[in-house]
């Protein structure tokens, strides 16, 4: 579940880093031990906004996207994240660990997942150059269009099967 995927690492650092901002995009209130766990970290801190599920095609997630510069993933195990290419597809810079199943050409890899390693990148990023932010935004939508897209699975499938027919 959500320790799984790191949010409770994310929670830890931005309950130490209030000049940062969390947006929790994610179906944590399924989990009810983790949110008793982290229940001031969820619904108190001011810069944390647990949002929950959110329609990709929806007007919230438009603003939510808009307001954001990154979306981050320090899962442990993930393979090939639906909500980090979401992210992407919106033009988020993605910051995710090895794990994640993407490479070092389409995310920032995280150097590890300790909330001091996490806190050191992210602290490190909020003040990085707009035209940097804007060229890794533009990278991100670009790995996901030749990548991770409908197209490329599709072209991916074809020529899979043109192999082992041939």
């Amino acid at each position: 579940g959500q320790v799984f995927k790191g949010l409770d690492l994310l929670l830890d650092l931005f309950r130490e880093n209030r000049h940062l901002n969390l947006y929790v995009c994610s179906s944590f209130r399924r989990e009810l031990d983790f949110c008793a766990a982290y229940c001031r970290e969820l619904f108190v801190l001011p810069n944390v906004f647990s949002v929950g599920f959110v329609d990709i095609t929806g007007e919230k997630f438009g603003r939510i996207a808009g307001s954001c510069g990154f979306v981050i993933l320090p899962s442990c195990s993930e393979g090939s994240s639906g909500s980090l290419l979401t992210g992407m597809s919106a033009g988020l810079v993605p910051l995710a660990s090895r794990e994640c199943g993407l490479d070092a050409s389409e995310v920032v890899i995280l150097k590890d997942c300790s909330v001091t390693a996490l806190s050191d990148t992210l602290n490190e990023l909020a003040e990085a150059p707009l035209d940097w932010i804007e060229r890794e935004s533009t990278r991100a939508r670009s790995a996901v269009a030749l990548k991770h897209s409908q197209q490329a699975y599709t072209d991916a499938v074809h020529h899979a099967l043109v192999t082992l027919i041939s």
